[in-house]
């Protein structure tokens, strides 16, 4: 038995032909059933942020195409960076799901200022220049649709608006060529 307040992992057995999306769900114990949560199905191959050495383009995680990259921005100032190959003419898409994920649960804690993350989301090209940037397009997550203008290495870069961060700030960037 844990105290109240102490976190928790458990896993969920999603069938292979639930439709993709934000599912809200509950856990259900002897003694209660828990607030409402959020649930994001995806058919794209989970990566997982690295614990270190993502916060610059130079030395960005490398992720396939297509990829759900999850990730937390854990601390104020926090950039996460991934890496792809692109190839000039490729359409990428990259959509966030952070306040879509995370807002009812947040939405309850009155402690803290800042509740939930506010994502923005950067794609560089080649050059190091910026190729795309959105804030705000689904609600407060971001998401990106373009035509690559060359071919090469291109980073995708994630971070609070605000650059604030908490371990709650957790995000997930579907990312494809789809």
């Amino acid at each position: 038995r844990a105290a109240a307040g102490t976190p928790f992992r458990f896993d969920v057995a999603v069938p292979d032909n639930q439709p993709t999306g934000v599912y809200e769900m509950r856990v259900a114990t002897r003694q209660a059933v828990s607030s409402v949560s959020h649930l994001l199905v995806t058919d794209y191959p989970v990566v997982v942020e690295t614990t270190t050495g993502n916060d610059d383009p130079k030395v960005a995680q490398q992720v396939p195409l297509p990829a759900a990259v999850c990730g937390v921005c854990e601390s104020d100032q926090d950039v996460d960076c991934f890496r792809f190959y692109g190839t000039k003419g490729q359409r990428i898409t990259a959509e966030v799901f952070a306040q879509r994920t995370t807002e009812c649960v947040h939405i309850m804690v009155s402690k803290h200022p800042i509740y939930h993350m506010n994502p923005i989301l950067t794609l560089l090209g080649p050059n190091g220049q910026v190729v795309a940037e959105n804030d705000n397009y689904f609600g407060g997550d971001s998401f990106l649709n373009c035509e690559l203008p060359e071919t090469g290495d291109y980073v995708v870069r994630i971070r609070d608006v605000r650059y604030a961060g908490s371990e709650k700030f957790t995000y997930c960037v579907e990312l494809s060529d789809r």
